[in-house]
């Protein structure tokens, strides 16, 4: 039993990770531009965190912290993909956690 208590005790320590996607638009037209912002924060716990914006397997952003709370800059473009898939990628390095990552998906329409 204390070994359990022990246990759950340090995983209420370690980060719990939200990923706010405020005014992020669901569409875009073809050629259109606009800037959003993708707030990363822990609700639980902090720890140094890597953050990373993807979109379509391509890095777009990435910046290192201590993860308390975090806004990062995204820009979206009407490209030539009909889709855009945005992914945000929080990983610690110095704690044995698997990376989270929250996407988002975009349309780009036709003018």
């Amino acid at each position: 039993e204390p070994v359990a208590e022990r246990v759950v005790d340090h995983a209420r320590g370690l980060p719990a990770v939200d990923v706010e996607w405020s005014d992020f638009p669901a569409t875009i037209d073809r050629g259109e531009n606009t800037m959003s912002e993708v707030t990363v924060r822990s609700t639980a716990g902090s720890a140094r965190a890597g953050i990373r914006v993807i979109v379509n397997g391509i890095e777009m952003t990435s910046t290192t912290s201590y993860l308390g709370r975090d806004t990062l800059p995204v820009g979206v473009y009407g490209a030539d993909a009909a889709t855009l898939e945005f992914v945000v990628e929080v990983v610690f390095p110095g704690l044995p956690l698997l990376p989270l990552e929250a996407t988002r998906s975009v349309e780009v329409r036709d003018e």
